[in-house]
């Protein structure tokens, strides 16, 4: 079993959910997160915070590679 952890933006669910489906994941855990950050190249100073989620599954290795893929 492997360990997976995915940080996206709340955005993205839809698509996410999308994905481990296609891999065959139904059981995960999800939390509501909120990123700071530092402004890059192009930004004026910080970015401003934005909503993010954190999810957790276990999966098979196949199903791993399958995500990475």
């Amino acid at each position: 079993m492997k360990l997976v952890a995915v940080l996206y933006l709340e955005d993205d669910e839809r698509l996410v959910e999308e994905i481990l489906k296609a891999v065959g994941v139904s059981t995960f855990s999800r939390m509501d997160m909120e990123g700071h950050g530092a402004g890059v190249p192009g930004w004026f100073g910080d970015v401003s915070s934005y909503r993010s989620r954190l999810l957790f599954t276990w999966v098979s290795p196949e199903q791993a590679s399958d995500l990475l893929a």
